[in-house]
């Protein structure tokens, strides 16, 4: 209905704003055991609406069935639309909730620095997961890390990324389907193998496009003296540094 906030939007302020006031009510909680039941009060939150949202069809749908199958009347039930990126959404809220009750990072003050930090957009629809304590101080103090080299930095790592995604994934994703969608009958081996080995240039492409833009916003200041420090360039596999790699990213 026009004029009308989204269905989405109405739960998404709710969560974000019930959890950062939970959080901060953590901190300040003296008692340990009360900041893990405070804790344990974050991940029930999360963890049931990533549940409701998406399983509560799936229930309803097998409790109906059930209900007819024994001769009763199915129950009246309205579909629920799933939230775009909920896993990621719910996660990354439980990171923080995780990372201000081990004393990692203190809190965020304000709570449109946590919604920021929540629904950082690049990362939000792509992952990973970012947690808390990586990039907590350059959302407190934004202007700690502003300058010429950074963005321009910034702005070669997302181009680069993008060129992985539409000249080198886009690309040989077509070829990838055309091949493996023939008749196996009809599939060489010669065939068989450019179908492999494309599928495994565009697997290489998608993941490193999305650390090339993610990591445009996220950007860690090892990064900046380290071109492969986040496989940038080179999938994990191939990365000089293979484990810093997996450190800086998960």
């Amino acid at each position: 209905m026009r004029g009308r906030l989204p269905y989405s939007s109405l739960w998404c302020s709710a969560s974000i704003m019930g959890d950062f006031y939970l959080v901060q009510w953590m901190d300040r909680t003296a008692s340990h055991k009360g900041k893990r039941w405070l804790l344990a009060g974050s991940v029930v939150l999360n963890i049931g609406l990533l549940a409701y949202f998406k399983y509560a069809n799936f229930f309803m749908e097998n409790l109906n069935t059930l209900l007819t199958s024994a001769g009763m009347t199915a129950l009246h039930w309205t579909r629920i639309a799933l939230p775009i990126d909920i896993s990621f959404f719910s996660f990354q809220k439980l990171t923080y909730a995780v990372d201000v009750y081990r004393k990692v990072h203190r809190p965020l003050k304000r709570v449109t620095d946590y919604a920021m930090y929540i629904l950082m957009f690049p990362q939000l629809i792509a992952g990973p997961i970012v947690r808390f304590n990586e990039i907590a101080d350059q959302i407190e103090d934004r202007k700690a890390n502003e300058n010429p080299e950074n963005r321009l930095t910034g702005m070669f790592r997302f181009m680069i990324g993008l060129a992985k995604k539409v000249l080198i994934a886009n690309v040989l994703g077509k070829q990838v389907d055309l091949i493996f969608s023939m008749d196996p009958s009809q599939i060489t081996m010669g065939l068989s193998w450019i179908g492999i080995v494309a599928y495994a240039f565009q697997s290489v492409g998608c993941p490193t496009r999305h650390r090339g833009v993610d990591r445009t916003a996220l950007r860690k200041e090892a990064a900046a003296t380290n071109p492969y420090a986040d496989g940038l360039f080179l999938p994990p596999s191939l990365s000089p540094k293979p484990c810093s790699h997996y450190k800086l990213r998960f």
